[in-house]
């Protein structure tokens, strides 16, 4: 009784609070006072999109202990959040995004552009800058790392239901820094690509070239000072834009490329 009179007492105005006293004047008011600022509490309908099933229920779990916070699904996919959005009133969605999977991305920028009035918090496995970095080009109006603890999703939750824009610090910082370094990512250099192959940008031909010398993921991230996350989803980028799918297949497309990475770096078009 006193841990939800504490917690409504967070979530009303003061001028809330005079209608609940002035409707406890007559009757209990210990259920009173909670029955009064129950009803004053609008709720915020959230639909969870999560493939791991045991976060998504934990998630669930405590967002729907939440007074402000109404849980109207939660689910898998991508495909039955698409579902679910068409056919229910939903103020908010909170997605996380799988690894090597831009469904979810795809998904709140269709969101945020046939309703921008819905509010979408992403939720990256792991301190991603590019993720971050995509998250904000496709609206999301709040992203966090899943390793954060769940009282930090609902701070973030209710920060975003409150009107604030709330991205990770430390992956802000380093997206800034991967900014100022590279540009906008999806933004190509000059150069042409050899045999109509797609133009790599300039730090995709810098981890290209690291990757022919057989260095891991993790040496290329110490060299180039970005995370291995940021370092899989460039070279996922590499190998889709030269159409191999191991580091195998990637020695004998190298020299073909040579002239084009060399263009790529020095801005000679």
């Amino acid at each position: 009784m006193v841990c939800l009179k504490l917690e409504c007492s967070c979530l009303l105005s003061t001028m809330q609070w005079w209608i609940v006293a002035e409707q406890c004047a007559k009757g209990d008011p210990n259920k009173m006072v909670i029955d009064a600022a129950i009803e004053l509490i609008s709720t915020t309908k959230v639909m969870l999109v999560d493939g791991e099933t045991m976060f998504r229920e934990s998630a669930a779990r405590v967002l729907s202990e939440q007074p402000d916070i109404d849980i109207v699904a939660d689910v898998g996919c991508v495909q039955t959040a698409r579902q679910m959005v068409s056919e229910n009133d939903i103020s908010m969605v909170v997605v996380a995004i799988a690894p090597d999977d831009d469904s979810g991305i795809q998904l709140v920028s269709d969101l945020k552009k046939s309703s921008p009035e819905t509010k979408v918090v992403v939720i990256s496995p792991s301190e991603d800058e590019l993720m971050l970095i995509y998250a904000i080009k496709s609206g999301a109006d709040g992203y966090i790392v899943k390793t954060r603890s769940l009282a930090h999703l609902l701070r973030t939750i209710r920060a975003v239901i409150d009107g604030e824009v709330v991205y990770d610090q430390r992956v802000c910082c380093s997206a800034l820094k991967l900014l100022v370094d590279d540009g906008m990512p999806g933004m190509v250099d000059d150069s042409q690509a050899v045999e109509g192959r797609k133009d790599l940008s300039r730090r995709e031909s810098q981890v290209l070239e690291l990757l022919v010398k057989g260095l891991t993921n993790k040496e290329i991230g110490d060299q180039l000072c970005v995370s291995v996350s940021t370092v899989k989803t460039h070279v996922g980028n590499i190998f889709r834009h030269l159409k191999v799918s191991s580091r195998c297949e990637l020695m004998p497309r190298y020299n073909d490329l040579a002239e084009a990475i060399n263009r790529s770096r020095w801005g000679v078009g």
